[in-house]
């Protein structure tokens, strides 16, 4: 079940009857019930994987663990989107062989790269080669998608008051920056 959250109408009369909590996409402005949102979810980042084509189901990945709740999501998320074809586990550093994965929700991705801007660092310490798949998801889904699929653990809150402030009044904002961010590496390398 998908309700806009634009209009300015009151939820159905079964919407309020309905035992299922809503869930609310940042991206699509969008709220869903449990099994539209984790489905909507998993479209997103199988999507996402496809299209960025970083990982190979032949090579072995660590996901480094930040914040452990993080780490077990896209652990999670791996598992289920790829049927548990790709050889990946939870470490706190990589060893040798394994290719590194990093759990850093959109917020977090996006701030980490201003930041390097705004701050005049050299565009080389935006971890050049490091593979993000939860780039593509909010903070906010991702603690609801912990909640749907009982993660355990603590999730990363790491955001930006200006972007935030941004977002309230376009909420394309952090898509956009993160398309921006990602083009900009692109280019430089």
């Amino acid at each position: 079940m998908v309700v806009r959250a634009d209009t300015n109408k009151k939820p159905c009369s079964f919407l309020s009857t309905m035992p299922n909590k809503q869930y609310y996409s940042d991206i699509t402005g969008t709220y869903y019930g449990v099994d539209a949102f984790k489905k909507m979810i998993q479209k997103r980042f199988r999507k996402q994987l496809r299209h960025t084509k970083e990982l190979d189901l032949e090579k072995p990945y660590t996901i480094i663990k930040e914040q452990e709740g993080d780490a077990n999501l896209l652990y999670r998320l791996l598992k289920m989107v790829l049927d548990n074809k790709l050889d990946v586990t939870i470490e706190t550093t990589t060893s040798e062989g394994r290719i590194p994965l990093y759990a850093r929700p959109m917020e977090t991705h996006v701030a980490m790269g201003l930041g390097y801007f705004l701050d005049h660092n050299r565009l080389n310490v935006l971890d050049e080669g490091v593979i993000n798949p939860l780039r593509h998801l909010t903070i906010h889904e991702c603690e609801q998608l912990a909640e749907i699929l009982e993660v355990a653990g603590d999730m990363s809150s790491v955001s930006n008051e200006m972007i935030e402030e941004m977002h309230k009044e376009h909420p394309q904002t952090k898509p956009s920056l993160l398309k921006s961010i990602d083009e900009i590496r692109r280019q430089l390398r």
